[in-house]
């Protein structure tokens, strides 16, 4: 059985009963002699950054773990920080136009974010890329404080008639629409739960990357994707209707609160951008560009059942963009 030890050195792996060599959060290798054979008994011990700690279930495709004998493979499941920072729909830019800022205005909060504003927080040691990398509204709003702090911010935002501090509030606002990733938050609030035993952390941070127990009920209950029936599971990802962050533990890791889906019908769906009717039939949000390009259409729909139905009135009412 994998296992999440709450306290320790920083995440590595070690292995009940041999010498298992598996790449670390860097690429490096861990342990003694390689055995790609070995299937179970794995302990990860998460004690350091929880990116370091998303960084090893990325590292581990080569690998097929296992819990109660059913097979773990995380080979493309986990929405990476890379990809969250690309979101499919609608960036920044395209946020601000269809908020009815001028062509200028965009030009110019854009130009701040990538430009002058991303360089001063790197020279100052702030964020190690561009602010646009930033997708947790908190992080950015702790290194937005930093910024506006420095001298060189307050010279040139008082030169520039306090566009740069325009700039980050924009920033902020495009994050606070949802248009960003709080995973890694969420995982640090699940590791910090000392309420928690550790089968139970497990089985929810598992949940929160499409994973374990939750994925599997899953895979048993719909087969395919949910919506457009494509078979080959280890492409699909297990996506929540009712959002993690307003679910309870039990909603968490309850199969009627998901659907297993194409990446590109997930990402949409996790950001707001398709709904489902009581019927099944798929709705989509004004703000979806070229849907057609993305393989998405009107035709598509689900077959929901009554359990599903008061997961996907929320995801209706309270996630979909209607406006």
């Amino acid at each position: 059985m994998l296992a999440v030890a709450m306290r320790g050195p920083a995440p590595g792996l070690s292995c009940n009963g041999c010498a298992l060599q598996h790449r670390d959060a860097r690429g490096g290798m861990l342990g003694g002699k390689r055995d790609d054979k070995h299937g179970a008994g794995i302990r990860l011990r998460a004690g350091g950054k929880v990116q370091d700690w998303l960084a090893y279930f990325r590292r581990t495709e080569e690998y097929q773990f296992q819990e109660h004998k059913a097979p773990y493979t995380p080979e493309g499941m986990l929405r990476s920080n890379e990809k969250d920072q690309e979101h499919l729909a609608m960036n920044f830019e395209d946020w601000m136009r269809h908020r009815g800022l001028s062509n200028s205005s965009v030009n110019k909060y854009a130009s701040a974010i990538e430009g002058p504003l991303s360089e001063w927080a790197g020279k100052h040691h702030l964020t190690e890329g561009p602010l646009s990398s930033l997708k947790n509204k908190d992080a950015f709003l702790k290194v937005s404080e930093k910024l506006q702090t420095l001298d060189i911010f307050k010279q040139r935002n008082s030169r520039g008639h306090h566009m740069y501090s325009s700039a980050l509030a924009k920033y902020v606002e495009y994050l606070s629409e949802g248009y960003g990733s709080d995973l890694e938050q969420d995982i640090e609030e699940i590791l910090a739960d000392k309420n928690l035993s550790r089968t139970e952390c497990l089985s929810l941070v598992k949940s929160r990357i499409g994973q374990g127990v939750f994925r599997q009920k899953l895979l048993l209950h719909w087969k395919a994707c949910s919506v457009t029936g494509f078979k080959d599971t280890n492409l699909l990802i297990a996506s929540h209707i009712k959002p993690w962050r307003s679910c309870s533990n039990s909603e968490r890791l309850d199969p009627f609160n998901g659907l297993l889906l194409t990446p590109n019908l997930d990402r949409v769906f996790d950001a707001g951008l398709i709904t489902f009717t009581d019927s099944g039939s798929i709705a989509l949000s004004p703000l979806l560009s070229e849907p057609s390009k993305l393989g998405i259409s009107l035709d598509m729909r689900v077959e929901i059942s009554a359990p599903h139905r008061p997961f996907i009135n929320f995801h209706r009412e309270a996630v979909f963009r209607a406006t």
